[in-house]
């Protein structure tokens, strides 16, 4: 899929370890760790940043014989990429996944 090729590779090798370690260090109550996290957490945003630009990318340049049906499938598969396997289940998914197919029919 075009969107895994495309976000995949940064998203599992710099998004997904810099959360990891943002997390782990949470709960460590010394100020210099937390000015660390803080900067951890910058770097992160900044990566998932060029993962959502790239999935954009693709976004603006469909294919002119897509289907509605095909589109909707890998505008979910792109929602499932960026949101991860933790929050697939989500109430919150599920109303972004409505929201998402109802966008895509108009």
């Amino acid at each position: 899929m075009a969107a895994e090729r495309s976000a995949g590779p940064i998203r599992a090798a710099i998004v997904l370890p810099l959360r990891a370690l943002r997390r782990k260090l949470r709960s460590d109550r010394d100020a210099d760790i937390q000015r660390l996290r803080e900067r951890i957490k910058t770097l992160e945003i900044a990566a998932e940043r060029i993962v959502q630009r790239r999935l954009a990318r693709l976004a603006d340049t469909p294919a002119s014989d897509t289907v509605l049906a095909a589109r909707v499938a890998a505008a979910h598969a792109n929602l499932a990429l960026v949101l991860g396997p933790k929050m697939a289940d989500a109430a919150e998914t599920t109303r972004i996944r409505q929201a998402l197919g109802a966008f895509l029919r108009d």
